[in-house]
Order: structure tokens, then C-alpha cells, then sequence
């Protein structure tokens, strides 16, 4: 038995057993009339449950757009469907604990406590990002997931490689890296370290980098051994057919405008964030590698009240550790940026 498959809850290692037992049985064929499963004939093909197949094809397509094996991917459906097969399959009930950035918890708590797990949080140091030390003091006997945000939601920052390899190294459960708001390109080089890294998994989304969002198509990467234990608590049947007919469309059409797209937004990005470093009121702005960014301001609650009398919705960072003076921003199309930085300029 692998480390990993020891890191598992009990019953994942016994399922994996059975289905090694059961892996010679022989498949249903294509070809059959199939009436053992209390399907309604009508309005194909949608009154069938996807195949096994079907959602192989997806896997692989997917798994070519991040430039990986199929081996190593397992998409989910569903905003929070990816951590949540991480909880279920490592994390035993009132027993185990994560640890994740005190900054970014609100983005995992709610799955955490669906899941009676408890949630240890740790701040980020005064550059916003994640430090070794801190949550290497929060780790006991029962951390199964150290969670980091590669970039962190909403700071932006992303966790330096050498804490990344540091945790992976050092840590006996499993580090995961929340790539959700990355560009493919960082997706990609931070993929990369999975192959000297066997507890590193990556936890992604087609949301940002392909600007699909409304799909709520999600993936984790890592290690053969981590992927066949997270597919013995996926759901059968877990990708709907409008979902994969969608996604192939978009990898197939879209895969080569993400470069397109990520080089527009970093450089409006650029561009906005240099506006609002020039207002009066502005303390600093600090470095992102996502689609929004923090700001410290002067007169925070003021600004706020201010633009939400505008129409205009920002992220409200008050409450986050080290951040009661800041707001996050996201950049939307131009339209929109120009009509922020005209507001903000007025309340200057």
C-alpha cells in the first residue's frame, strides 16, 4: 500500500482492492439493447446516462488543453465539487483537520464544515503570501490538506516555489495548490512540479483561463495514486452531456484565444492599476498574478459607500487579516474599467 493510498480514509483502500478484483469483468458493449436501467426512450440523447467513454473523451481532451496525461486529471462539475472529493476521500469527519490561508477561508470553510473537518487558519505574512514557518507551526497529527492559492482569492498573490516545494517536501499529507484564477500558462509550469513533488496536487478551473465560468467545470491533477483514489468517491455518471458537449467545443475553439485573452487582460490590468496608484488617496497597490488585484486606500469605508451609490461592486477586504484598508478589484472589459477609474477619481 502507497503512502497516499495510507493517507486515504479506510474505506477508499478497501474499494480500491475491490475494483482491482472486479477489473476483468467485461464491459458493456456499445452495440447492446440496454433495458436494465429504468431509462425513458424518448428525446436521445439525453434521456441516457453519459458513458464511461464519453466522459474518458472529455478527460483527454481536457487533459491535452493543460498538456498532461489523462492519467492524472479527474474533472468534477460544480463550484466546490473539486475540494469537496479532496475532503471526502482524505479527510475522516471530526477527525481530521486543513489548513488554509486565514486570507482566503471563507473560499473553503463552507465545504469544511459540510464536511465536519475542522479549518485551521493561518495569516499571511506582511506581503500577503504564504510563509513555510507559519503553517508548518499549525500542523499536527491529523492535517491532512494544506491548502494555498496559486493566486490567492482576493489578495492576488501568488505562493513563491520555494515554499511550494517546501510544504510538498516536508508536509506528510497532501499540498494543494487552488489554481482557479490562474492563467494557463502558470496552470501549467505549476503542473510541472507534480513530477517531483508525489503529495502536490493541483485544483483548477476552466472558469478564468477559458472564461467559462457558467460551465462550473473543474479538475484535479496529481499523481496516478491521488487520482485513483479521489475516482473511487467520484460520483458515476458525474459530467452532464450538455456540460462535455460544451467543453469540447470550447477547448477545441477557444484553447488558443486564452493566450489572446490573458495577454489583453495583464496588460489592462496594467493599466489600472497604475490609474488608482496615481490617486491621492491610495497607499498601495499590491502585485497580482490573477485578473484583480488589492488596494489599500485612505477613507476605505467612505470609498465603498461611495461606489456602491455608483452602481459599482468591488470586494469588500475589511474583515481579511492585514486588510482592513483594502478592496479588491477585478478587471472587467474596458467599459467598465474606464467607468471605475472615472468614479474614483471623482471621489478624489
Amino acid at each position: 500500500m502507497t503512502d497516499i493510498i495510507k493517507l486515504a480514509r479506510p474505506f477508499v483502500a478497501r474499494q480500491l482492492k475491490h475494483d482491482e478484483a472486479q477489473s476483468e469483468a467485461n464491459p458493456k458493449s456499445q452495440d447492446c439493447i440496454c433495458l436494465d436501467g429504468g431509462v425513458n426512450p424518448f428525446n436521445s440523447p439525453y434521456n441516457v446516462l453519459p458513458t464511461a467513454a464519453a466522459i474518458a473523451e472529455t478527460e483527454a481532451q481536457a487533459a491535452k488543453a493543460l498538456g498532461i496525461n489523462p492519467d492524472y486529471l479527474c474533472l468534477t462539475c460544480g463550484g466546490e465539487a473539486g475540494f469537496d472529493l479532496l475532503l471526502r476521500t482524505f479527510c475522516t469527519p471530526s477527525r481530521d483537520n486543513i489548513i488554509v490561508a486565514a486570507q482566503s477561508a471563507e473560499r473553503y470553510r463552507h465545504c469544511a464544515d459540510i464536511n465536519d473537518v475542522e479549518v485551521r487558519e493561518v495569516s499571511f505574512g506582511e506581503d500577503l503570501k504564504p510563509h513555510f514557518h507559519d503553517f508548518n507551526r499549525c500542523i499536527g497529527p491529523r492535517t491532512k490538506l494544506i491548502v494555498a492559492g496559486a493566486p490567492a482569492f482576493p489578495v492576488g498573490t501568488m505562493p513563491s516555489v520555494d515554499f511550494i516545494r517546501q510544504t510538498a517536501e516536508t508536509f506528510e499529507g497532501l499540498t494543494v495548490l487552488d489554481t482557479t484564477f490562474a492563467s494557463l500558462k502558470d496552470q501549467t509550469e505549476l503542473t510541472r512540479l507534480i513530477s517531483s513533488l508525489p503529495r502536490l496536487v493541483v485544483m483548477g478551473s476552466f472558469a478564468s483561463n477559458l472564461a467559462s465560468a457558467g460551465l462550473q467545470l473543474h479538475y484535479l491533477i496529481g499523481r496516478r495514486e491521488v487520482v485513483d483514489c479521489l475516482r473511487v468517491v467520484t460520483p458515476t455518471h458525474h459530467l452532464p452531456k450538455p456540460v462535455m458537449d460544451e467543453a469540447k467545443r470550447i477547448l477545441t475553439t477557444h484553447r488558443f484565444d486564452a493566450d489572446k485573452w490573458q495577454t489583453w487582460i495583464s496588460g489592462e490590468k496594467l493599466k489600472v492599476m497604475s490609474a488608482i496608484a496615481n490617486l491621492p488617496y491610495c497607499k498601495t497597490v499590491v502585485p497580482s498574478s490573477a485578473n484583480f488585484f488589492m488596494v489599500r486606500l485612505n477613507n476605505v469605508d467612505a470609498l465603498l459607500e461611495f461606489l456602491q451609490a455608483e452602481g459599482i461592486i468591488v470586494k469588500d477586504c475589511r474583515h481579511l487579516p492585514l486588510c482592513s484598508d483594502c478592496i479588491a478589484l477585478t478587471i472587467g472589459r474596458k467599459e467598465d474599467n474606464n467607468l471605475l477609474l472615472s468614479a474614483l477619481r471623482r471621489f478624489a
